[in-house]
Parts: structure tokens; C-alpha cells; sequence
């Protein structure tokens, strides 16, 4: 049971990792074509 509890919260690490990561490439690139 600990071993699937771990392994869900390490996932939605990832998760929200990458996440987090996506919105910055997108707000980046909208500040890239802004700045034309």
C-alpha cells in the first residue's frame, strides 16, 4: 500500500513539473512574438 501511495505522489510531482514548465514555454513565446 506504501509503495502505491509513494509511487502516486512522485507522478504528480512529475506532474506538476512539467506542467509548470509548459506555462513558462508558452509565456515565453508569447513574450518572443510580442516583442515584434
Amino acid at each position: 500500500m506504501k509503495c502505491i501511495i509513494t509511487i502516486f505522489i512522485i507522478t504528480n510531482a512529475i506532474i506538476q513539473i512539467t506542467s509548470k514548465i509548459g506555462v513558462y514555454r508558452k509565456f515565453n513565446k508569447i513574450i518572443y512574438l510580442s516583442s515584434y
